[in-house]
């Protein structure tokens, strides 16, 4: 099938492929429409579809006159009709049986194809559901036009893209960068902060100090007051070394 390019405007940003694999796969459902309705209305043999209609015609005239009374002869002629309209039918039945097979097959891919076009567009969209659409768009729209096919090729690259790095589609922050959630969930954003206390370095004089400080208070009472503010010195024994 020849499908016609959509070109995507200038600036359309990082889901113009997504969009334009969108569009060819809109075409293609109108196209797979067009073929169910054309394969279910295709006749059978010139000859097979005028004698089912006349002998259609014939056991409705005969039906209607049945009810003024038919002689042997006639109600003879009209069981002979409907034996043979079952036998017209069923050869009628087997001569449009592949039209039949063929819209049933159009049907089937009009619906996976609508089913794969809605999954694609929706808020929780994967790389897999772009890739089911992709593949479908490739097998239905068979020959496809050259600039459809480049569309189809940055597409494919796309999606590589986005199975890699799933945020290739957003816009970045400046400034930040992803950590844990508190609860162990998924990943979030947060501005860059100073390191946690257990990682900044100890003043290891101004811990010596402290610690004699604190010794010589439990072993004269006389210094009770000191060791009493002393811990207040201990919030500035973590510090970053110069």
């Amino acid at each position: 099938m020849k499908t016609q390019h959509t070109e995507s405007p200038p600036g359309a940003g990082p889901l113009a492929p997504v969009r334009a694999l969108c569009s060819i796969a809109e075409r293609l459902l109108d196209h797979a429409t067009g073929q169910v309705e054309r394969w279910e209305s295709m006749p059978g043999p010139a000859w097979l579809e005028r004698d089912l209609a006349e002998c259609e015609k014939f056991i409705r005239e005969a039906s209607s006159a049945s009810g003024l009374g038919l002689d042997y002869e006639g109600g003879r002629q009209l069981a002979e009709a409907k034996i043979a309209r079952r036998e017209l039918r069923r050869l009628h039945e087997e001569a449009v049986r592949p039209y039949r097979r063929s819209a049933a097959l159009w049907r089937g891919l009009r619906t996976r194809l609508a089913l794969a076009l809605k999954k694609s567009r929706s808020q929780g969209a994967q790389p897999q559901h772009l890739r089911a659409l992709l593949a479908l768009v490739e097998d239905l729209g068979r020959p496809l036009a050259d600039q459809d096919m480049q569309t189809l090729k940055e597409a494919r690259a796309y999606i590589r893209q986005l199975a890699v790095e799933p945020d290739a589609g957003r816009p970045r922050k400046i400034g930040v960068h992803a950590v844990p959630s508190a609860t162990g969930g998924s990943a979030g954003t947060a501005p860059f902060a100073p390191p946690a206390p257990d990682d900044v370095e100890l003043d290891s004089a101004l811990l010596n100090r402290y610690l004699r400080h604190l010794r010589s208070s439990r072993s004269n009472p006389r210094t009770a007051a000191f060791s009493s503010a002393s811990p207040s010195d201990a919030t500035t024994c973590r510090k970053t070394t110069a």
